[in-house]
């Protein structure tokens, strides 16, 4: 089981033309987090300069490293923190959006149900509106037509919903999990892969899903919430 302080998580921040503020805040929250070693932020857009002159990265013994692509290649960037994970041989790492608000000691919860459960290769919380309402992001795979639906950027609230009651109450198995939080087993990732570069945007994470629940479990647990500020990011073109 994860001790306090043990530092095995990897965590990556994707921006592009991101509220300076929103970046310190979503940093401020991740403080909270003991177990982690590295936080990556990665900028798509020309901001790298910005964020690394206004955003404190003192962090005690976690390593803040920032990367800057020469072009916006969509929330597959989350794969230089993932590959980075890999890399330093951590157990964990955790793709997040900026625009989330929670508790830190969440992400200490979750990762001690990994601990104890070792077939679960994905884990995220029940993700809720700012207004307390259920975005439901614990979903089917979405079939052809959907797909397209995304691809023009057409949200709809049932698209491949779960038509489940119970599974916003207790934790289930669930093939697709949303990409704003997603807490990854390293060691899956190097058995499927990492995000598929082919993907730019609306795909990426169905795509890590289907293939993490073919080799483990992709659990949704909602007995621990957070907050997302649904579709801020996608309006700056890079998704949610």
């Amino acid at each position: 089981m994860c001790k306090p302080n043990k530092r095995v998580l990897g965590v990556s921040i994707v921006t592009y033309n991101t509220s300076i503020e929103e970046v310190r805040e979503i940093l401020r929250i991740l403080k909270d987090v003991p177990e982690i070693a590295q936080i990556t932020i990665i900028d798509n857009s020309d901001q790298l300069a910005l964020l690394r002159n206004s955003i404190d990265i003192t962090r005690d013994e976690t390593k803040v490293d920032f990367f800057k692509n020469d072009k916006n290649v969509g929330y597959v960037a989350h794969n230089i923190g993932m590959n980075k994970s890999i890399k330093n041989d951590l157990d964990y790492h955790l793709v997040i959006n900026s625009d989330l608000i929670f508790d830190g000691k969440i992400v200490s919860k979750l990762l001690k149900v990994m601990e104890k459960n070792k077939n679960i290769g994905l884990i995220m919380p029940k993700i809720l509106n700012y207004d307390g309402t259920d975005q439901h992001l614990a979903k089917r795979l979405p079939r052809p037509h959907e797909l397209l639906l995304r691809l023009v950027k057409l949200r709809l609230p049932w698209l491949h919903k779960i038509e489940e009651p119970s599974y916003t109450k207790v934790p289930k198995i669930v093939p697709y999990l949303s990409g704003c939080f997603m807490l990854l087993r390293v060691n899956v990732l190097r058995e499927v892969g990492l995000m598929d570069p082919r993907f730019f945007m609306y795909a990426e994470d169905i795509d890590l899903s289907r293939r993490i629940a073919a080799h483990s479990l992709n659990i949704y647990y909602p007995e621990l919430e957070i907050f997302h500020k649904h579709g801020a990011i996608s309006k700056r073109n890079i998704r949610i």
